[in-house]
């Protein structure tokens, strides 16, 4: 990932490691993931550990994080209207 700096950093779900890599179940990338899943259920944010997975891989690619915080959070809240609105129809008798 070459950030908008120009300098080169490693990304850290996928950094490369000496320290307990185990390439047979995705070595030090899994272990990235579980610490970053952690600490998203830690912060109670409610997200599944695919979609985590996900909006890493779309900081890992430029995506700006504030944008993918506000559309995650924007999401749910609509989510949240449409479900209350379903609940709250009641359908002609």
């Amino acid at each position: 990932m070459v950030p908008r700096s120009g300098k080169r950093q490693e990304s850290f779900a996928t950094a490369e490691s000496d320290v307990s890599r185990d390439d047979d179940d995705g070595g030090i990338k899994e272990e990235g993931m579980d610490i970053i899943f952690e600490i998203s259920r830690i912060l109670n944010t409610g997200l599944d550990r695919e979609t985590v997975s996900i909006l890493v891989g779309l900081c890992e690619k430029g995506v700006d994080p504030t944008v993918l915080a506000y559309v995650v959070k924007h999401l749910k809240e609509a989510r949240k209207d449409f479900l209350s609105k379903l609940v709250s129809h009641k359908p002609p008798i």
